[in-house]
């Protein structure tokens, strides 16, 4: 319903996000944010509010991490592009590439970072069995304490570092997706929650070249890749290597 107002003529300029929000039209915006580093929140200031996020967060600072492709963001995007499976005939699935990258992750994070706890982390995927497998394998090695869980669950939550696994590499299974609503892909606001629940280290682990057809994960991969956040293989994404200004 409030979408359906959003849309409405009795706000001509809301959709195109006034230069001075909250200043301008009859709606006032909330558009500082309180939970992250000014670096994560570049992609979704630009992808989804019109560059107008103002980081406000006081409680950060920069991850100093070995697997930073760019030591000075705490951003990164890992090119995964091994299968994803499914159980029950498609009634979810799952990414045994993506997990195991998962793993290698936390674990040479906590290794360079024995001050990042379990309960500081959350992994954060769209699909029930990917989200179990991930579980087991977590608990197998002694880290209970990560969280795990499907998007929908972290709305309004806040996490020092998340994780991102998108499971899906196979691009004929995506109109299936749409259709039952499911997955990162053709998802903006699914997508938007999953982006902004780090305050200091985001890791992103997908198939770009599967991604990149949808238009807010082409946008991300733009950023990606400009910044030097982008490790995997080459997505034939070409950018103006130019510095891109950050959120300030």
């Amino acid at each position: 319903m409030l979408e359906r107002l959003f849309k409405c003529d009795v706000y001509p300029r809301l959709n195109n996000y006034p230069k001075r929000p909250g200043h301008d039209g009859p709606c006032v915006y909330l558009v500082k944010n309180y939970r992250s580093m000014p670096a994560i929140l570049m992609a979704p200031s630009a992808l989804f509010y019109a560059d107008t996020l103002q980081p406000a967060a006081k409680d950060v600072s920069l991850i100093k991490w070995s697997g930073l492709v760019n030591p000075d963001i705490p951003v990164v995007f890992k090119g995964c592009e091994t299968e994803d499976s499914t159980i029950d005939e498609g009634a979810s699935w799952f990414n045994v590439g993506e997990i195991d990258e998962i793993v290698k992750t936390i674990l040479t994070l906590q290794a360079d970072r024995p001050d990042i706890l379990a309960k500081d982390i959350a992994v954060i995927t769209p699909w029930r069995e990917q989200v179990w497998r991930i579980r087991t394998r977590l608990r197998a090695i002694g880290l209970h304490g990560i969280d795990v869980g499907h998007v929908e669950s972290y709305q309004g939550a806040e996490f020092k570092v998340t994780i991102l696994s998108c499971v899906r590499s196979r691009a004929r299974f995506l109109d299936g997706d749409r259709k039952a609503s499911m997955g990162f892909f053709g998802e903006p606001k699914r997508l938007n929650v999953a982006l902004t629940r780090a305050k200091e280290l985001l890791v992103i682990i997908g198939n770009a070249n599967l991604l990149k057809a949808d238009e807010h994960w082409y946008g991300l991969l733009q950023i990606a890749i400009r910044q030097n956040l982008y490790s995997g293989p080459d997505t034939g994404i070409t950018v103006n290597k130019e510095h891109l200004t950050m959120v300030e």
